[in-house]
């Protein structure tokens, strides 16, 4: 064989090797782009994925604020007008009592409208407090019942001085200074009832405010 063959064969060869190298280079990197184009399809597939559940979410969330809302404005609504009413009643029954105090011309049981007046205020008060009670906190019902029963205990002391057979020489010190004690509490509760009014009242805007739909998707998702 000439040397030419020789030389011939290795040109050959080499292109082939040549072809075969590009050829391998080419599918490499085709299959890199292929590769990459396919983890950039699942990421993007689970950014939708996870954009859609958190909207989803977000959804619920919502309802379930404007459930909890719509709940605490209804609640609050029908607190304020009990409250606003055992004020009314309870301003109804210290002016009826104030009849059968010391200086009150015209307090005497012996007159039935003023008897019937105070009666009606007390019955007035005292069904608020006792059927309206769950929506009332503790410490303003105690308020409430001590108030009614000061009252009642006042009534019941002015009834028995102004008996016919009343005799004041036989009644203790000790009565007058109970009842005189006992009028000053009744005279100071309904401003200690107002201050509790007003603190529950502004205890419930306040939680009110709390309970926002903005407020609280901040708090959760900052």
């Amino acid at each position: 064989m000439e040397w030419t063959d020789y030389l011939a064969v290795g040109l050959f060869q080499a292109i082939i090797t040549m072809i075969v190298w590009f050829c391998a280079s080419y599918l490499s990197q085709k299959g890199k782009n292929l590769a990459t184009r396919e983890d950039i399809e699942k990421i993007t597939d689970k950014i939708e994925s996870v954009k859609i559940e958190y909207a989803k979410e977000l959804e619920d969330l919502k309802s379930q604020l404007n459930v909890g809302v719509h709940v605490h404005t209804v609640a609050f609504e029908k607190e304020f007008k009990v409250l606003e009413e055992v004020w009314e009643r309870l301003i109804e029954l210290r002016n009826s009592g104030e009849q059968f105090t010391p200086g009150f011309k015209s307090g005497s049981l012996d007159d039935p409208e003023l008897n019937q007046r105070f009666g009606q205020a007390f019955v007035n008060f005292l069904r608020v407090i006792v059927l309206q009670r769950p929506f009332f906190p503790q410490d303003l019902f105690n308020l409430l019942e001590d108030y009614c029963k000061r009252q009642l205990k006042y009534f019941h002391d002015h009834e028995f001085i102004t008996k016919a057979e009343f005799q004041p020489d036989l009644v203790s010190e000790d009565f007058w200074k109970k009842r005189e004690e006992n009028l000053q509490e009744i005279r100071k509760l309904p401003d200690q009832v107002c201050l509790a009014i007003r603190r529950r009242l502004e205890a419930g805007i306040g939680d009110r405010l709390s309970i926002s739909p903005t407020v609280t998707e901040n708090k959760r998702y900052r």
